[in-house]
């Protein structure tokens, strides 16, 4: 099977086809104060019964989300789910 990538810009509305709870995650991220919310640059992935921590960016795990870096946040978690996650199970 051939996957195909189209080099298009990809929106949270493209999400809320694939998945529309992350979606609305993100949105509220996006128009809420994340301070102290102890979000990181990575996502956690439970796969029979064997926990994951997969960073989005490198050393990932290790940066906060901040008022400042939440929308990179947004793009870079959008990106994975719609790209990486999708042609890359781990």
């Amino acid at each position: 099977m051939k996957i195909f990538y189209i080099d298009l810009p990809l929106y949270i509305s493209d999400l809320e086809d694939i998945d529309p709870d992350e979606a609305n995650n993100l949105n509220w991220v996006l128009e809420n104060d994340v301070t102290g919310l102890s979000l990181t640059f990575s996502i956690h992935r439970e796969i029979l019964s064997t926990s994951y921590v997969i960073d989005l960016i490198p050393n990932g795990r290790n940066i906060e989300v901040t008022q400042e870096n939440k929308k990179e946040y947004v793009k870079t978690i959008s990106n994975y789910k719609m790209t990486e996650e999708i042609s890359n199970p781990i």
